[in-house]
């Protein structure tokens, strides 16, 4: 991760002045040092997004970051894959009956529905996700449509993960 080309992308007077607070530098050290660490390349972009937005949106605190850092060092890259999953638009032709663990199994064939449920369990206790409901019966269309299932915490994380 270039740091240095990262921050010349940002010109604002905000940003300029974050960048030089002992805040701005401790969280860069920590989120450098932990992407350094990181084997998982989508990750290691999560944490690239996340200096990114600090950047440019100075505005959240200190402990919002960190908060949000420590949130990024708990998500594995199976948790990616059901947030991409639940992410994912409805099909053209969701059947007529269906539940969010019943589309999560059919996005995910490789991994167990045991699995996916103990991840969207995690992702619910990160406060990343707010599916509580796996295995409710429903139309076809509400089965598939996942997309609800952020938290407003969440949805920034989303944000960062679909940035390519």
């Amino acid at each position: 991760m270039d740091s240095q080309r990262i921050l010349r992308q940002f010109k604002s007077e905000a940003s300029e002045a974050y960048v030089k607070t002992e805040e701005f530098e401790e969280l860069l050290e920590h989120t450098l040092k932990k992407a350094s660490e990181e084997r998982s390349e989508e990750k290691r972009r999560l944490y690239r997004s996340f200096l990114t937005d600090a950047v440019k949106d100075p505005s959240k605190t200190y402990d919002e970051e960190l908060r949000f850092l420590r949130t990024i060092e708990q998500v594995q890259p199976d948790h990616l894959l059901i947030l991409r999953a639940l992410a994912h638009p409805p099909s053209k032709d969701p059947g007529v009956m269906g539940s969010p663990g019943q589309t999560l199994s059919k996005r995910l064939p490789q991994m167990e529905k045991s699995h996916i449920s103990d991840l969207v369990s995690q992702l619910n206790d990160l406060r990343i996700t707010n599916l509580t409901s796996m295995n409710t019966m429903m139309t076809g269309h509400g089965a598939e449509n996942l997309q609800h299932s952020f938290t407003p915490y969440g949805q920034r994380l989303l944000q960062f993960l679909l940035q390519e």
